[in-house]
């Protein structure tokens, strides 16, 4: 053979493509073997393409089973957002075939409210080819409502083999529902349902970001419930009652304004975030919306109850610039406003910080005193009006500052109160009390001698009372009989009955309860006739009051007359003039107390005052009887004349305490 030259048809050829061979004998005319060649290499060729084409369907198929049984569908959609195609568990997550969403819409599927988003989204996912973009979206199951989705979007509308938008999908109902259900254990109030201190401070973080950079302004109002304590005396679930029903007259105020959210911050605490405000007394106004919501009674269990709430409002124009500062605000306004009256809202000013800290300042420093033991104890006699002798005397606190020197109970009582240091505090006073007392009345000066001590509500609530009190009387000596607990009428507020046993068991020890500041409070005919009340001291505006118009005087008149039906004394408090004095004793007061007589003194000076009657306080009226105290017949020259209840009442109290003989 050879390797070069003129073939058949004459023209040279490369010797790669030249045969020299003779046709065989079998082999047809116009056979050659090149073509045969080509004719075997075509039917190959085609019979890999064929196996080719087979495998890919092969594949394909494959690939379309798996992803029917993946748990997410592969939806395929053009630049028009017309879903091309449709892979996956499509009719069980759907509740469709892949057919019947092929052609239709992707708005469509797409929860109505979410659209917009959604077409936003895959709008960037259209301008940034090759990138995954991810977001929660509601679906439509067919006729069994919505899913929720975690679907991604990727852009492979330059892919040849795909030219569209993938959006893979797949079902997390269930697992955004566990997180729905922790979330709301983690940021809502179980009781109420009201998001948490948590949620509400990130809420207002929002908002402050937000008014940052749109310029608007928003408020938050802290509500305190203030007699949850009284509530929870009747029984726990009272109060979760109580909670509940102010929570619900706090959200109808509000309506459904997307402007204003309401969260439970405590145990008696709510707490409004007000947004878009245009000016600050905006939130002035919706707080006197919510005090006038409030005031209205509840009834719970058969029992009416008026809450007493206070409410303090703070802005971000009054230079709150984070979270912390607007709600710490917030909570000085509200703590203002019940300094000056529950029932009422107070808009937090920068000078209200100022006071705060001078508090916080205070608060320490009340808190050495008690570790000091840095107070003392005043006497302020209370006189009897026909003859100017003492019959009794009240003690009152005094706290010998080192530095400001003695400071009035006016100045510090209030924020021992809030503080709870009133319970040490008022422990140390009715010891010391109890034994100068006592060593006065051992010493001669007067053994009838009275002893009055303040008793605050949270003192009288406080379980270690009783044990202080027995521990004061043993200690000292004193009579209990000449021991009287000076109560206020809010006490009276909370008529129940674990305040009223406590009471009689004190009775039954032989002390005596007086009720402080009458006629400015709750004080009801109801509430003296349940509680064992024996002596009521008028208020200083009523005696202030005599003089300006035949009413006042008749208000006096009444009271006096209220005691003696119900076996009470009665003391007058804030003589300051001699004509008070003298009309008061025609009236048929026999007891005074206040600045005419004597004003507050030390122990030692009081034993002074005991050996003669105050210098020229005697007042009799000429030409008539000396009169008695109200309810006590003849005999004028005691203080409390036998403390015990009128004889039709005290049998209702079943013998409280024991009768002390007059003296």
């Amino acid at each position: 053979m050879a390797h070069g030259g003129p073939g058949v048809s004459g023209h040279d050829a490369p010797a790669a493509f030249w045969w020299d061979a003779p046709r065989g004998p079998t082999e047809p005319r116009g056979w050659s073997r090149f073509g045969a060649a080509f004719r075997t290499r075509t039917r190959t060729e085609r019979t890999h393409r064929t196996e080719r084409t087979e495998a890919l369907r092969r594949s394909e198929e494959r690939i379309r089973a798996l992803l029917a049984h993946s748990s997410d569908v592969v939806v395929v959609a053009d630049r028009d957002l017309r879903i091309l195609d449709a892979t996956g568990p499509v009719q069980r997550m759907l509740g469709c075939g892949p057919g019947d969403l092929a052609g239709s819409m992707l708005a469509d599927l797409v929860f109505p409210q979410e659209w917009p988003g959604v077409e936003a989204l895959l709008a960037e996912a259209a301008d940034l080819p090759g990138t995954t973009l991810t977001q929660d979206i509601r679906l439509r199951r067919g006729a069994r409502g919505w899913l929720r989705s975690q679907t991604a979007v990727v852009n492979l509308l330059d892919d040849a083999n795909v030219g569209g938008l993938v959006l893979t999908i797949r079902d997390v109902s269930e697992r955004r529902a566990l997180e729905d259900q922790l979330r709301q254990i983690v940021f809502h109030d179980p009781l109420t349902g009201l998001p948490n201190r948590a949620l509400f401070l990130d809420w207002v973080g929002q908002a402050l970001a937000l008014g940052r950079r749109s310029h608007e302004s928003c408020a938050v109002l802290v509500i305190e419930l203030g007699d949850r304590r009284r509530i929870n005396s009747l029984g726990h679930s009272e109060g979760d009652q109580l909670l509940q029903a102010i929570a619900d007259r706090i959200q109808q105020v509000l309506g459904s304004a997307d402007s204003s959210v309401l969260a439970r911050l405590g145990e008696d605490e709510f707490a409004i975030l007000a947004e878009n405000l245009a000016d600050p007394q905006d939130a002035v106004a919706l707080a006197g919306r919510l005090l006038a919501a409030l005031a209205a009674s509840v009834e719970i269990d058969g029992r009416s109850i008026r809450p007493q709430v206070s409410i303090g409002i703070a802005t971000t124009t009054a230079g709150a610039a984070t979270t912390d500062e607007l709600l710490r605000n917030a909570d000085i306004a509200m703590y203002q406003a019940k300094r000056r009256g529950k029932g009422r809202p107070e808009l937090f000013n920068p000078e209200m910080h100022a006071a705060a800290v001078h508090r916080l300042e205070l608060e320490e420093e009340l808190r050495r005193a008690v570790e000091r033991e840095e107070f003392v104890v005043h006497y302020q006699p209370v006189v009897r009006l026909g003859d100017g002798s003492i019959a009794g005397v009240e003690a009152l606190a005094r706290w010998q500052h080192p530095e400001r020197g003695l400071i009035p109970p006016d100045d510090f009582i209030p924020l021992a109160e809030e503080t709870g240091l009133i319970i040490p505090i008022g422990n140390w006073i009715l010891q010391e009390a109890c034994r100068h007392v006592a060593d006065l009345q051992r010493r001669g000066a007067d053994d009838r001698l009275r002893l009055a001590v303040n008793f605050s509500a949270r003192q009288l609530t406080d379980p270690s009372m009783e044990e202080q009190l027995t521990l004061a009387l043993e200690r000292s000596g004193i009579d209990p009989t000449t021991l009287v607990l000076e109560i206020t009428e809010t006490v009276l507020a909370a008529e129940t009955e674990p305040m009223i046993e406590r009471m009689l068991r004190l009775r039954r020890l032989g002390l005596s309860f007086a009720m402080d500041d009458f006629g400015t409070g709750y004080s009801a005919l109801g509430y003296l006739r349940h509680y064992p009340i024996q002596m009521l001291k008028i208020d200083r505006s009523f005696i202030h009051a005599l003089g300006e118009g035949p009413e006042d005087s008749a208000l006096v008149r009444a009271i006096l007359n209220l005691a003696s039906t119900l076996g009470m004394q009665v003391v007058a408090e804030g003589i300051e003039e001699r004509w008070q004095a003298r009309l008061l004793q025609r009236l048929g007061c026999t007891l005074g107390q206040g600045y005419y007589f004597a004003r507050p003194m030390q122990g030692c000076d009081l034993a002074v005052a005991l050996d003669r009657p105050l210098e020229g306080r005697s007042l009799p009226v000429p030409g008539t009887p000396s009169p008695g105290a109200a309810g006590d017949g003849a005999d004028s020259g005691v203080l409390f004349r036998p403390l015990g209840l009128a004889d039709a009442l005290f049998g209702a109290h079943e013998a409280a305490a024991p009768t002390p003989s007059p003296f």
